[in-house]
Formats: structure tokens, C-alpha cells, sequence
């Protein structure tokens, strides 16, 4: 969940763009697991060079909310891991 607030604080992602890109996963080894598709994106190539990066099926998906200046609620799903997601807010 990480990457994707770093994608929507730093990279100035919205909540949809920032769920759907690719991730990765370290947990204190010498592989990085990262998904399909991954180490072919600018970041993925710089990373390959230092780091042994396995690609895995998936890592995790994910849901959430993102509230407007304005106040209103905006809900995203993933659109392609494990088949896509729904994602719907009630007022």
C-alpha cells in the first residue's frame, strides 16, 4: 500500500492510476518480487541493474477511497488483478 501512496503523493497520481501501476515487493532478501510487467517500465530498468527482480503473478490488490477538495468521494477497484474489482461510495 506503500507504492501506491507514493504514487498518488509523489508522483502526483490520481487513486486509479496509482492502484493500477505496477508493484513491488521487498521483504529483506536478495529478490525484490515485482509484477508482470514491471521491470519493463524506466524504473523497473534501473532497478535491474542493482537488484535481482522476479516477476510474480501478482502483488496483493487493492481498494480505497480518495476524498476531493470538495468534499466528494471518489472509490477505485483494480481494473485487471484477480479479474478487476468494483468499487462503489454511498452518500
Amino acid at each position: 500500500m506503500l507504492g501506491i501512496a507514493v504514487n498518488v503523493v509523489d508522483f502526483k497520481m490520481d487513486l486509479a492510476e496509482a492502484s493500477a501501476a505496477p508493484r513491488l515487493s521487498q521483504r529483506n532478501s536478495g529478490i525484490t518480487q515485482v509484477d508482470q510487467g514491471f521491470k519493463q517500465t524506466p524504473l523497473g530498468q534501473k532497478l535491474s541493474t542493482e537488484h535481482l527482480l522476479e516477476p510474480v503473478a501478482e502483488i496483493g490488490a487493492a481498494t480505497g477511497i480518495s476524498v476531493t477538495p470538495d468534499g466528494r468521494l471518489t472509490a477505485v477497484a483494480e481494473p485487471v488483478r484477480r479479474g478487476g474489482g468494483s468499487a462503489m461510495t454511498l452518500q
